[in-house]
This record gives C-alpha cells, structure tokens and sequence, in this order.
C-alpha cells in the first residue's frame, strides 16, 4: 500500500501530511516548528493526553528532500484542531501568536454555532444530560486558565448556552478571572512539573499537601527530557511569588525520593502525589 507525502496550506501556513490507507495524518514536529512551540515539550503533552496519546502513531517515510526514509510521529488530521486548542496563545513565538489566536477564534466559532442550534432537553437521555454537565464544569476550567480575551468571551458564551438549556445560573465572567502568574518562568516550572511527575518522582515531600522541587536536578531532568534547562537563579527569586502553588520556603528537607538532606524550593498544595513514578536517579 503506498504513502503519499504533501504540503497543504493550513490557516496560512504549510503543514506536512501523509497518507496511508486512506487516512490523512499530521507531521506533529512539523506542526510545531510551524507555529513555534518546542517540539519535545508538546510531544511530552500530547503523549500523557488521555486522548491525543492513544491517537500518536509513528510512521516511516521518505520525504522529498531526504534520500533515506526517516520516522515520524503523526497525529490524525482530524485530531489537529483539538490539539491547537491546547496551546496557550502566549507560550508561542511572537511571530505565530496573531496566527494562533485566529485559528482557535475560528474554532471556538464553529463549536458556538453548534450550540446556538439549541439544545432540547426534553428528549435528552440521561447520559447526553451528565455529558452537557461535565463540559460545562470542563469550560469553566479553561475560562480559568485562559487569559486571551477574545478567546475567554467565546468560552463563557459556551458555557452560559450550555447552562442556559439545563436550566442552571451561570456567574458574570468576572467570577472566572483569576489572578495570573508574573513569572513566564514560574508558569513553566509546574507546566513541566505536572509533565514529568506523571512518569518522575520529583516531589522529594512526602507530605501529600506540599510539593518540594529540587532546583539542580530538576533543571537536568528538564533538560534530558526537553531540551530546555530551567534558569535556576533567577527562578530561585521568583519563586517566591508563586500563585497557583503558594510558596512557603527555600530550605534543606529530607528527600523522600533519595532520603537524603538536599535543598528545594517548597509549595503548598492540595493536589495528590503521583503514584507510580520512577525515580529521578533512575531517569531513562
């Protein structure tokens, strides 16, 4: 059965696709470079996603400038809005950010005009209802975490329809605003903390309300698996003006992953540990 190779125009740019048994699939490292975010901190992402992971599959092809095949993790093409819809606007290149912002406000158009069709709740089941529910509770979250305006107004639209036809009050937007991080640095410690604890112990706390970073090694642990070390020292003042995770100190602890005396930076919280996960020293 043959592969078909091709650049096709996607929302102003080209994005390399291939076909094999009649399914299109996506270049994900393609699709990266294209809009500029890091390709080894999205393949991280989309890997521990309960739905893109299942959907990454690896295929080898000779591309047009190559003389040899090479393989290629690819993504369903129609699994390519949903992952855009992922990326937050201000952790991409200046150069990409407009190009982003369009493309997901054309998205989230396309979902609002489905549900300004209407919802007829007099003859929907007990499951669609439970469903309704839960991307409501799901759009709340993401008018949370999200900070462009225009993006923010389509997602509370979303909701108010949703909650509009199971009959339930939905807050004026400015109940969802939350205070933001200062920090570009502080958002992308814990963007690659909730990352690598899925697989990594790197809590050396064994109080399950805190989280203790060790600076060192989790800037080599991030730099193994990313390509992208963390600038340790000036983290080291910033830190302490963390939001999401409240700071508490920087201090000696004992490691519950080494059950040694080592140096962290501490957090308060009241998310569980992962359980499971490898330690740190046996990184592979």
């Amino acid at each position: 059965m043959s592969i078909d190779v091709a650049r096709v125009p996607f929302y102003g740019m080209d994005i390399l696709t291939i076909e094999d048994g009649g399914e299109i699939y996506v270049a994900m490292k393609d699709a990266c470079n294209g809009i500029g975010v890091q390709w080894g901190k999205q393949l991280q992402r989309m890997t521990s996603n309960p739905i893109l992971g299942p959907a990454l599959s690896k295929r080898k092809v000779k591309l047009p400038e190559d003389i040899q095949h090479r393989e290629i993790t690819t993504l369903p093409i129609q699994y390519l809005n949903g992952w855009l819809m992922t990326i937050n606007p201000n952790k991409v290149g200046a150069s990409a950010r407009n190009l982003l912002i369009s493309c997901q406000t054309e998205l989230f158009n396309v979902l609002c005009n489905y549900f300004d069709e209407g919802i007829d709740i007099a003859n929907t089941k007990t499951s669609e209802l439970v469903g309704l529910n839960n991307l409501s509770s799901r759009l709340q979250l993401e008018i949370y975490e999200q900070h462009n305006p225009v993006i923010r107004a389509h997602l509370y639209r979303q909701m108010r329809d949703i909650n509009d036809a199971l009959g339930q009050p939905t807050p004026d937007i400015e109940h969802f605003t939350r205070k933001t991080e200062t920090s570009s640095n502080v958002i992308d410690l814990f963007e690659y903390y909730r990352i690598l604890c899925v697989k990594h112990d790197v809590n050396h706390s064994s109080d399950p309300d805190v989280i203790a970073i060790e600076p060192e090694s989790f800037s080599g642990l991030c730099q193994r698996a990313f390509q992208e070390s963390l600038p340790v020292a000036e983290l080291g003042r910033q830190v302490k003006e963390s939001i999401e995770y409240p700071y508490i100190a920087s201090d000696y602890i004992t490691s519950c992953v080494t059950g040694q005396i080592v140096y962290c930076w501490i957090f308060g919280t009241k998310k569980p540990p992962v359980s499971g996960a490898k330690s740190l020293t046996n990184l592979q």
